[in-house]
């Protein structure tokens, strides 16, 4: 692989979406004069790949090799843009690869033949997610009764943040 390909990482409601991306196609599509420009951008929101008040800014990386590449694809997703996140958001965090926006990211997949299943992730390098559903399942043998256990991220409790509940479950954990 040449060293002008870039990971792009960018959120959307909590959802993350990681492109790959030719050098030459992101000076064209951010209106820069040279490669040398593209890092610069990283950080910045530029209303690409995607646009929208709910998009953050976007991330670039510069990919050195093909197992760079295939390693930014994979990599566990940072997670929701808080330290704290709601049991919503915990809910909502995809990793997404994209292919989209001229992206070079299928012809990665392609050539190292990344499986679907490789490349979809519902949780974080933190692992909310399974702590939650293992803090919820506790709670709920313990007999604590205030809590939605039948819509746990979506119901009564989305507010609740991931601290909160680890709280109520060491509160809770002796019941």
């Amino acid at each position: 692989m040449n060293n002008n390909y870039y990971g792009v990482t960018q959120l959307s409601h909590g959802h993350e979406y990681r492109w790959i991306f030719r050098g030459k196609v992101l000076v064209e599509a951010l209106g820069l004069n040279s490669e040398e420009e593209i890092i610069d951008c990283s950080g910045k929101d530029l209303l690409f790949p995607m646009g929208g008040s709910n998009a953050s800014c976007m991330w670039i990386e510069k990919l050195e090799s093909d197992e760079a590449a295939v390693k930014y694809l994979l990599a566990e997703g940072d997670g929701p843009d808080s330290d704290d996140p709601s049991l919503v958001d915990i809910a909502e965090y995809r990793v997404t690869v994209s292919n989209d926006s001229n992206s070079c990211t299928q012809e990665i997949i392609e050539k190292f033949a990344l499986d679907e299943k490789d490349l979809s992730q519902m949780d974080d390098i933190y692992h909310h997610y399974a702590e939650t559903e293992k803090m919820i399942k506790d709670l709920k043998l313990s007999g604590y009764k205030d809590f939605d256990y039948d819509n746990p991220y979506y119901g009564k409790n989305r507010d609740m943040k991931y601290s909160e509940l680890f709280n109520l479950w060491m509160s809770n954990e002796g019941i």
